[in-house]
């Protein structure tokens, strides 16, 4: 059947929303909670609320993590929590309460901090719950350097429930130079299936836990990154006769000290991104209409608690 062009929009997968994925990484995600139809699912991160819309469309319930009370659409969703704080504190919380209650999480997208720290924890409480039984985890911005770093940092092979790991399941894209962020690496899916039953059909054989998928796509995006930027290659040359006095640092404490810088550098302009995003989610909300209307309500609540 063909679908005339002007209704394309409609279609989840090319919607002009806040939704910060691309059209590729949301046509996986549809496809895998189409797949799950889940009924309890947990989303770390919800930003404008475009992945939770289409989470919620799916899902018979969904807890949805992040710092800030934004979304005013997801805010409608009668199937939906909207969790508002530290996601470190509050996710170890929430899923003692789900094991106790004897319930399964059967999906997660993690799309909270984008540090190195902040990914690895988030993974490791999600493996650590026995509120993951029979789960899909999906890990977004798996090509961006400092979330992959925290993704490869988790031990995958010491849980025994876990038994399928792909970090490029749905690859990412550096940027081009014609963009604000040029060389930068982001989006892409990471994937981790736990199946404590070990009934989860291991296409690649071999290893009961894990799959060495070869990682083709991260070494060729931090090439072509440093092929973009030259800086972020550069900075590790050293002449190790220009200091005939020996007080510059050896060959390899001058790599590790450029390692370092590029580190920090990178970690700067995710930051920067992360800040801007979470600017362009404030002004949005409180521009939007049910912000506009609900602040009588709110000025009379503050009038309240200064007596």
């Amino acid at each position: 059947m063909n679908i005339p062009a002007s209704d394309l929009r409609h279609l989840p997968a090319f919607s002009p929303t806040s939704w910060q994925m691309s059209p590729g990484e949301r046509s996986a995600l549809e496809g895998l909670l189409a797949m799950l139809r889940p009924k309890l699912a947990i989303e770390i991160g919800r930003a404008g609320g475009g992945s939770l819309r289409r989470i919620g469309s799916h899902a018979e319930q969904v807890i949805s993590f992040d710092l800030v009370q934004d979304a005013p659409d997801a805010e409608q969703l009668e199937n939906v929590t909207l969790m508002v704080g530290d996601s470190h504190e509050q996710l170890p919380a929430t899923l003692a309460e789900l094991a106790a209650e004897g319930r399964n999480v059967d999906f997660v997208l993690v799309d909270g901090d984008h540090s190195t720290d902040g990914v690895k924890a988030d993974m490791i409480d999600l493996l650590e719950s026995s509120a993951l039984r029979q789960t899909v985890i999906v890990a977004h911005d798996g090509l961006n350097e400092y979330v992959r770093a925290g993704l490869d940092a988790v031990p995958y092979a010491n849980y025994e429930k876990v038994r399928y790991v792909d970090l490029d399941f749905i690859p990412g894209f550096v940027a081009s130079e014609s963009t604000p962020y040029a060389g930068q690496c982001w989006g892409g899916f990471g994937l981790v299936v736990v199946d404590e039953t070990g009934a989860f059909g291991d296409p690649g054989g071999g290893n009961p836990n894990l799959i060495p998928f070869p990682q083709v796509v991260w070494p060729w995006a931090t090439r072509f990154r440093e092929h973009m930027d030259p800086s972020a290659g550069s900075s590790t040359q050293h002449n190790d006769t220009a200091d005939p006095g020996g007080t510059a640092a050896t060959g390899v404490e001058a790599e590790a000290l450029a390692a370092e810088v590029e580190r920090l550098r990178a970690e700067r302009e995710a930051l920067s991104v992360e800040l801007e995003r979470h600017r362009g989610y404030l002004s949005s909300m409180t521009g939007s209409m049910s912000w506009r209307i609900t602040e009588p309500l709110r000025e009379a609540k503050r009038r309240l608690q200064r007596r």
